[in-house]
């Protein structure tokens, strides 16, 4: 006998082996019952890894439920038109095979159907991600939604949807590789005029890290250009004319929103410059045909992109200045205001002889139209005016924004250095100066900060170094420049402790105290030169450790400490090189990180190293002036300017190991001053030892960030490629012979998933020692892409690069690894393999010609590293 099944689920799929299971799950798991209510059809868009079986296995366990049904490649609008044929009940969904829902969906919509509705939406939330849904307010409280009445409450997808099968009189449109749910849930809502919005069940929405999902690949087809204006808002449009005799407003919200998405998307080489324009001008036509007001008025555009649509709208821009305010117009609407736009500030400080400033604006109009300056005003009313340094930040979202075939949104980054003297007075404005065919204005733009490490805040508005104050004044967005005063502190104390207290949380307290704490003990601290050292929150074994080790020898006036988690096991190996270990996130580490001159670390992360760190809360900034020296926790190959670049890490030492390596951060994506940067070489390269090696041949491959989770991992091209190889007979087998063992040394990532590799005798995973101990024991290393390499051909022994699978994570730098590499390039298994075995036959000796690279590339192999860090530390 059939069932009466509540559900019909179809999920189409197509190699979504790593995540089907779960999906899946997610239905079985339901709190109503899968097998009374539930009938689940998985269609397999013609998929070529395991995703079918995976789906056949679930079909084994509930045969009555689940029907498995195949097609060639047609996309997923086919394979879901495919699904309906099947579907046998009441209510009907489209869950993407990537994605799953709560546990208490479809009990919770099956109660809301009985509202005397035929469409129940439910709110998305993204696995994994910090970042809200667009259409995540709308779900404020579950409610009816009267589309034509009340049309800001667009519905652009249908796979967050339940719908009753009934009124599914029309099918997906297999001409649509994109869009598709957006042109069938809206011709839905066009005949129903309501729906349902239930805010207590959960779409749960993936975004693939590995980029094989078809909505990023769509991105690269002109389809995504092309059908989707024609075939999905046209369509739409002729469809609500034919049904109403006009295109409703909701549709143009909607539309209008869905418009948006073009414009998440940088422009490609997809398109050419022709084909471009021609996109633009269908583009044009559509939003001839919504109001102006459903753009302006759409609460999920952002304002920026508002400003873009009315110009495409309206194909025409132009300036007006009136009394130092620049207007950005399109017809009479006004797209950008240039003189509102605010100055943020990612940098205040005093370093040496000079006031530093880093700030940041966002514009619709071109550089070449743009200067800024800082102007110095003395108490005698002496100016003096200094330009900024207009910087590119092109591996961050800090670049001019093109995207659809033009340049729309502009980021400039200016820096600005103004010399200083003690005693010095004065005060400082900024100015945005826009000039062009003979229009003129200087504007004076408002400040914000950036809350993570700004220097100052509006709640913490000054700072003090060096028996120097800089104030920032709201009132007249300047800062002044004054010789330190208690009496001055404690006035500014009093303000910023009254606009703490006013946030009311729970970091309002310790704010409170420690902003006290600084006031009353900084006249007694200000002399003391206090460094703060650090490697990992829990290892101490990297190049702050090796520094320490010999700035404690050294006998001066610096106060020195190493920081570390007390609940690790190098936190006692650490006192008994000194006594001076303070514990993570202690008073002490808080209180000595007040006043510290320098914290010096082999990382940099703002949360490891900064015990104050709440991105939220900027509390602390005024009181924080340590100077960040960045020791490096290996040598730099790749491109690193979008984590390392100065306006988000402001370094105070970048410490380098060769010239090529130096010259590559001085170059045009990183921003740090020549002084910054040097070439001393690291540390922990002091403590390597020659001539020292054991029959060990050292594998350490570095990990992949595409690898999100245990099945990911389990199902990579990269784990079974380091199984098969630690498991090479032909390897195992001589290496016996010769008197070899394979040690492998595991990333850090990599150790929740050891349990998944079968190793043979012969075959050592070491996670206990240290890469010191290792690299001086072993006598060959294997690695991919892990710049640990750099350490282990320093001691001149065999490196043999294993980049069978091109799959790194990180842009490729000025490191060449068949011109610069310290050893052969192998893309193969058995390469590897008989290269392993020539250097066993070869006493392990590297070859000439990679002695001379490493010759060339190491700037120093005296071995004096931490002597000439810590000299240039003392002496800055």
């Amino acid at each position: 006998m059939q069932k009466d099944f509540k559900f019909s689920i179809i999920t189409a799929f197509y190699n979504t082996e790593i995540y089907i299971g779960e999906s899946i799950d997610s239905l079985i798991n339901q709190t109503l019952n899968f097998e009374d209510n539930v009938q689940l059809i998985l269609v397999d868009d013609g998929s070529t890894d395991e995703s079918r079986s995976i789906a056949l296995s679930y079909q084994k366990q509930f045969p009555d439920n689940i029907i498995v049904l195949s097609q060639e490649n047609k996309g997923v609008s086919a394979a879901r038109n495919l699904g309906l044929e099947h579907a046998k009940g009441r209510y009907v969904n489209f869950l993407d095979s990537d994605d799953m829902l709560s546990s208490n969906t479809l009990e919770s919509v099956l109660k809301y159907f009985k509202n005397d509705i035929n469409i129940v939406s439910i709110p998305i939330e993204y696995i994994g991600e910090d970042e809200e849904h667009n259409l995540m307010p709308k779900f404020e409280k579950s409610r009816i939604v009267n589309v034509f009445k009340d049309i800001e409450y667009p519905q652009t997808n249908i796979s967050s949807c339940f719908i009753k099968k009934d009124i599914m009189n029309d099918n997906f449109d297999e001409n649509l590789r994109v869009n598709e749910d957006f042109l069938l849930i809206n011709k839905l809502l066009i005949n129903e005029k309501k729906y349902g919005l239930l805010n207590d069940c959960t779409y749960y929405y993936r975004i693939r890290p590995d980029e094989t999902a078809i909505s990023d690949l769509i991105i690269l087809e002109k389809d995504f250009f092309t059908k989707k204006v024609e075939l999905s808002y046209r369509q739409l449009m002729d469809y609500a004319i034919d049904k109403l005799g006009y295109v409703p407003d909701f549709i143009q919200y909607a539309i209008a929103l869905d418009i948006e998405n073009y414009f998440k998307v940088p422009t490609s080489e997809v398109l050419n410059k022709t084909e471009y324009n021609q996109f633009r001008k269908s583009l044009r036509d559509v939003l001839n045909q919504i109001d102006n007001e459903f753009i302006l008025n759409n609460e999920y555009i952002v304002d920026t992109l508002k400003s873009l649509l009315i110009y495409l709208k309206n194909d025409e821009f132009h300036i007006e200045v009136e009394s130092n305010k620049v207007f950005l117009k399109s017809d009479d609407y006004v797209i950008d205001e240039l003189h509102n736009h605010l100055l943020v500030f990612d940098i205040v400080e005093i370093i040496e002889d000079s006031l530093n400033f880093s700030t940041y604006f966002n514009t619709a109009c071109d550089y070449d139209y743009f200067r800024m300056e800082a102007i110095k005003v003395t108490p005698d009313g002496k100016k003096e005016v200094y330009d900024g340094k207009f910087f590119s930040y092109p591996t961050t979202n800090r670049y001019p924004v093109e995207t659809i075939g033009l340049c729309w949104h502009y980021k400039y980054s200016v820096d600005f250095k103004i010399p200083i003297m003690d005693g010095d007075r004065f005060k400082v404005y900024f100015n945005l100066i826009y000039d062009e065919d003979g229009k003129h204005a200087e504007m004076h733009n408002p400040i914000q900060f950036q809350n993570y490490d700004a220097g100052l805040s509006k709640v913490s508005n000054y700072l003090i170094k060096d028996n120097k104050m800089v104030i920032y004044d709201s009132s007249d967005e300047s800062f002044s420049i004054q010789p330190y005063s208690f009496g001055k502190c404690a006035k500014l104390e009093a303000v910023s402790i009254l606009k703490t207290i006013k946030d009311h949380n729970a970091s309002t307290l310790p704010a409170i105290f420690y902003h006290l704490m600084y006031l009353f003990l900084y006249p007694f601290m200000r002399n003391r030169r206090i460094w703060l050292f650090q490697d990992r929150v829990d290892i101490a074994d990297d190049n702050a450790k090796h520094l320490f080790k010999y700035a404690v020898n050294q006998d001066d006036d610096i106060e020195k400490y190493f920081v570390i988690s007390r609940n690790c096991e190098d936190y006692g190996e650490m006192k008994k090189i000194n006594k001076n270990i303070v514990a993570l996130g202690s008073f002490k580490n808080k209180f000595l990180y007040l006043f510290a001159e320098k914290m010096i670390s082999s990382h940099v992360n703002h949360s490891w190293l900064n015990p104050f760190f709440n991105p939220s809360f900027p509390y602390y900034n005024g009181l924080l002036s340590i100077e960040k020296c960045f020791l490096q926790h290996g040598v730099i190959k790749d491109d690193l300017s979008s984590w390392l670049r100065k306006c988000f890490q402001n370094l105070h030492l970048f410490l380098t190991s060769s010239d090529y390596e130096r010259d590559s951060i001085l170059g045009e994506t990183y921003n740090y001053d020549e002084e910054v940067v040097q070439a001393f070489g690291l540390p922990r390269h002091d403590n390597l030892k020659f001539g020292v090696a054991k029959k060990e041949i050292l594998f350490s491959p570095t990990w992949r960030k595409y690898l999100i989770n245990r099945q990911s991992f389990e199902k990579s091209e990269y784990y079974h490629r380091l199984n098969s190889f630690l498991n090479n007979e032909r390897l195992l087998k001589e290496a016996k012979r010769k008197g070899y063992k394979i040690v492998f040394k595991p990333h850090y990532d990599l150790l929740p998933f050891l349990d998944l590799f079968t190793l043979q005798d012969g075959v050592e995973v070491n996670t206990h020692d240290s890469y010191q101990t290792i690299f001086n024991n072993s006598a060959v290393m294997i690695t991919d892409y892990s710049s640990v390499f750099f350490d282990f051909s320093f001691l001149k022994k065999p490196v043999i690069y294993y980049h069978e699978g091109d799959d790194y994570h990180y842009d490729k730098g000025y490191f060449d690894y068949e011109t610069m590499g310290f050893g052969d390039v192998v893309e193969s298994e058995d390469a590897l393999v008989d290269k392993v075995i020539y250097y066993m036959n070869h006493d392990c000796i590297m070859e000439d010609k990679y002695k001379q690279r490493v010759d060339k590339f190491f700037k120093y192999t005296d071995q004096k590293n931490s002597k000439r860090v810590y000299d240039w530390l003392y002496k800055h």
